[in-house]
């Protein structure tokens, strides 16, 4: 599946646009809802800057494309969580928990990793911070080669016995080659983005690719807010994380394509040419 087509499959611009106003009016809602206290708040202003006054005040008409509106159900379920954090008794942590795991099941996820699956071919798939190990139990079904990494790997490797994990903070403690790397909504959850993403580019094979899916801040505040809400470190846009890509060495094979919530973009370690011996010596 190409980047381009995901728009088409998800019923084009109309369709999107009105997650997109989902989006809008969600995240405006918690900016008026939330005092300074709350957990997210700084992040809430943040994102406040970056969505460039496109607030509203009414809430747009569904989608009807059933990825998108799985989308915003899972969108309005966090909805309830933060308005009970709003009131002193606050949200229940298992509320949290749930939301953790529903987030992870969202077909339109699903569907990106398959993409990824197609692009590894017969090579290795890694995908750092693993969580519940969804993906690595798809990988796991389907006979692709996976390799998964984080620090606590044990609920992960309870779902997917039968796919590779291994128990590491960063991708720096690697030693694999691997010859696509899933960045699907993980940049938001590492403490040293760009880090990560330089040791990420160092574990992949001269011509592998990195498949990015991130949250579009500008395009899909709320959604990328639901992530902090569920422990995600930081907000990061889709321009750090194209210089972050370039500072790794890495070269875009395709432009970014904002497709709400994503901003998605396919990236390719180049080749380095060898030198023959006479080129050698004339160097």
């Amino acid at each position: 599946m190409q980047l381009k087509q995901l728009r088409l499959i998800l019923g084009g611009d109309k369709e999107l646009k009105a997650l997109k106003e989902w989006n809008f009016y969600l995240f405006t809602k918690w900016r008026k809802m939330l005092n300074k206290q709350s957990s997210i708040a700084r992040h809430l202003a943040v994102a406040e800057r970056l969505v460039r006054g496109n607030l509203t005040v009414n809430m747009p008409p569904l989608p009807s494309n059933p990825y998108l509106l799985e989308v915003v159900e899972f969108l309005e379920s966090i909805d309830g969580a933060i308005s009970a954090d709003a009131v002193p008794r606050g949200a229940d942590r298992f509320i949290i928990e749930s939301l953790y795991s529903a987030w992870q099941l969202l077909r339109l996820r699903l569907m990106i990793a398959e993409a990824a699956f197609g692009i590894v071919g017969n090579g290795v798939l890694l995908e750092p911070q693993p969580g519940d190990g969804v993906l690595a139990s798809m990988a796991w079904e389907r006979g692709v080669k996976y390799l998964g990494y984080a620090p606590d790997i044990s609920l992960a490797a309870k779902i997917a016995p039968g796919a590779k994990l291994v128990k590491a903070f960063s991708a720096c403690e690697l030693r694999d080659e691997v010859d696509v790397v899933l960045l699907l909504e993980k940049a938001q959850w590492f403490l040293d983005p760009y880090g990560e993403i330089r040791c990420l580019a160092k574990n992949l094979k001269q011509g592998g690719y990195v498949l990015v899916a991130e949250p579009d801040i500008s395009a899909a505040p709320a959604y990328a807010i639901s992530l902090i809400y569920l422990g995600a470190a930081v907000l990061i846009t889709k321009e750090h994380i194209h210089r972050y890509l370039e500072a790794a060495g890495l070269v875009p094979m395709e432009r970014w394509e904002v497709v709400p919530p994503y901003a998605l973009s396919l990236w390719r370690k180049p080749v380095e040419r060898r030198l023959s011996p006479s080129e050698k010596w004339m160097s």
